[in-house]
């Protein structure tokens, strides 16, 4: 199994139900000022895939990038 599957998987069987609620205290409501929120749950699956894939950060992945070029 490659990681994306793996991950697909896993967050499948994962019960999210109590993160969903301290992950959406964070955000504003959707009638607030400024454009609607993006969905909470979302960034955080996209998050611990992320991590599971090993996926550097933009920042770490410039710096990389950066330091190759300069040299």
């Amino acid at each position: 199994m490659d990681k994306p599957e793996f991950s697909c998987a896993l967050l499948s069987k994962l019960n999210l139900d109590d993160i969903e609620k301290v992950v959406k205290e964070a955000y504003h409501k959707e009638d607030g000022p400024g454009r609607p929120p993006r969905k909470p749950m979302g960034i955080f699956k996209a998050l611990i895939v992320k991590r599971l894939q090993q996926i550097p950060s933009e920042r770490e992945n410039c710096a990389g990038e950066c330091g190759k070029t300069m040299t």
